[in-house]
């Protein structure tokens, strides 16, 4: 009572959201409109595909865009019209006083994800709208760790405490309770998971093997976005064999977030270079890029950088190019 009183302890997401999946690990729950209040509003919407879109339809669009990523895709700690993908939607439809239906949106982030998540959805997806004509992917600081706990889960190593998991059955409900409802669940929960992915982290940094084939040396360490460069060639490799158009960023200022611009330079794949405009935003005038709450994450006016910066690449592939799928 004296911690819920005076210390609660709140998790980024909501499980109500989502529901377990084989493959997946995890997908959203489909037409979904929750509305809880916490130290600030969430707000879920997802669409009759269980996508993060108002939208149940894009066939009437003329061109179809994936945006790929985690949480910062997604548009956590905010309502869902101020994620980045809606706001690029915004962006590229309206014309004048009204909106037309040219460029699709459909936003495939969800919080957790990781590089290997994302191919996944990727793939699945194309099932269910057929090929897109973009794919933009917004890599971010844990995905390499996101992609240890999903390996986990794949190999059975981890369990995820999510609705529907046929491991847990009925005594699902209680555990839930404790593990999300209770203060001292909660922190009990969140010390197990950290645990685990330290362990996942130091046997993965194992595997890299010594530093030059120096045993005296300790492995050499890369940063998040050079742990994850397969994963962007997947997609680059995808991306020609859908004669789709890639474009990637990074959502962190951090290491990766250069490695990541050079990289794709030299690979020729467009990369979103959003963050001088938040930078010369900031230099006029303070304004915080991040939120006050628990959900964290960035703000309203960082996300509509981020979806200019999508909005410029996509225009400036030329749609005359070829005919839309």
């Amino acid at each position: 009572m004296v911690l819920r009183a005076f210390m609660p302890f709140y998790f980024v997401d909501n499980r109500g959201v989502y529901q377990y999946d084989s493959e997946l690990q995890i997908v959203p729950r489909k037409n979904l409109h929750l509305v809880r209040l916490k130290d600030y509003q969430e707000e879920y919407v997802t669409n009759k595909f269980g996508t993060v879109n108002y939208q149940n339809d894009f066939k009437k669009y003329q061109y179809l865009v994936f945006a790929i990523g985690d949480s910062y895709t997604q548009g956590i700690g905010l309502p869902p019209d101020a994620s980045y993908p809606f706001q690029l939607d915004l962006l590229l439809n309206l014309e004048g006083n009204e909106y037309k239906s040219k460029y699709g949106i459909v936003n495939l982030g969800l919080g957790g994800y990781g590089g290997e998540q994302y191919l996944l959805s990727l793939k699945r997806y194309i099932k269910v709208f057929g090929k897109p004509d973009f794919i933009l992917v917004l890599g971010c600081h844990n995905d390499y760790e996101d992609d240890l706990r999903f390996k986990a889960f794949q190999s059975g190593k981890t369990i995820n405490l999510i609705e529907g998991n046929p491991k847990f059955a009925w005594f699902f409900k209680p555990l839930a309770f404790l593990g999300y409802d209770t203060e001292i669940g909660k922190r009990v929960l969140y010390a197990i998971k950290n645990i685990q992915m330290g362990s996942f982290i130091r046997n993965d940094l194992k595997k890299s093997g010594p530093k030059k084939n120096d045993p005296a040396l300790p492995p050499e360490v890369k940063c998040p976005a050079e742990r994850e460069v397969h994963i962007y060639e997947e997609f680059n490799k995808i991306a020609q064999e859908l004669n789709a158009k890639l474009i990637i960023s990074w959502a962190n200022r951090d290491e990766s977030y250069p490695w990541l611009k050079n990289w794709a330079q030299s690979q020729k794949i467009s990369f979103v270079d959003w963050q001088p405009t938040m930078d010369s935003v900031r230099q006029n005038f303070f304004v915080p890029e991040g939120n006050f709450h628990s959900g964290g994450h960035y703000r309203t006016w960082v996300n509509g950088i981020i979806a200019r910066g999508f909005a410029r690449n996509i225009r400036n592939f030329s749609p005359a190019d070829r005919q839309p799928k």
